[in-house]
This record gives C-alpha cells, structure tokens and sequence, in this order.
C-alpha cells in the first residue's frame, strides 16, 4: 500500500530542527513536562466534577488529562458512535457564560479542553471558580 503524506514544510532542515529541540525539552528530566501536563489535566478534570455535582449539574468527563472532553450527561460513551447520540446542547450556552466570566474555551460544540505547557496551577484554580459560579445558575435544560 502506497500512501501520500505531503505538505508544504515536510522535510524541511528548519522545521527538523525545531521539532527536534521540542522534543529535546519535552521528553527531557524522563518526561517530567508531559507528567506535570497530565497531572494538571487530571486536578482540572475532577475539579469540574467536582463542581458540577455540588451543584447538580449532570455532566460525563472522558480522556487522559491534557486533553480532555465534557458533556452534560451522565450516559456512558465509548466511541464516536455512542458520543453522537448524547445531545450536547449545554456546552453553547455553558462556553457562552464562561466567556462572558473571562475564560475562553475552545470553540466547538463538542465540548473540549487542551492544556499546554504555558497553563499554571493558578490558571487551573481561576477556570474552576468560574467553572463552579456558572455551574450555581446554570440550567442546562433551557
């Protein structure tokens, strides 16, 4: 099998290069960055759980820490399939009200979060207070 992978920069001696001195810095003290990232994604999934049962707010968090989902339900997913079926219609008004408090969330309806290395544990601390003021007047069946 033949397969096509072409792009504007591939091979290119500068992009090497930099994505070699990414990789250097990240994978270095035995992946202490993508350990650091992933505990924080995780400090970020719970508190959002957290949240969002104090204030009986039905919500399913899935993925692995620095990149992760939440939708407003309490149905199990498991694949694209099953995800589809769950009516997320609460992540608008829920991305809305968070923007209107100061917190830019990725813009889709699928209800996504990426952390980078640039986030801190003060970053983490400020999105969930916002995260659990929306949640206290939240009704996601409006």
């Amino acid at each position: 099998m033949e397969v096509v992978h072409a792009g504007t920069y591939n091979g290119n001696a500068l992009v090497i290069a930099a994505v070699n001195a990414v990789l250097d810095e990240v994978t270095k003290n035995d992946g202490e960055f993508y350990k650091r990232l992933t505990a924080l994604g995780k400090r970020f999934m719970k508190g959002i759980e957290d949240a969002a049962k104090a204030n009986g707010v039905k919500i399913r968090t899935e993925g692995p820490g620095p990149m992760f989902g939440i939708a407003f339900t309490e149905d199990e997913f498991h694949d694209f399939r099953s995800y589809a079926k769950i009516k997320n219609s609460a992540w608008g008004r829920f991305r809305r009200r968070m923007l209107e408090n100061g917190v830019h969330i990725f813009p889709t309806d699928k209800g996504l979060f990426y952390l980078s290395g640039a986030h801190t544990d003060a970053d983490i601390d400020f999105t969930l207070e916002v995260i659990n003021k929306v949640f206290s007047e939240f009704d996601y069946n409006e």
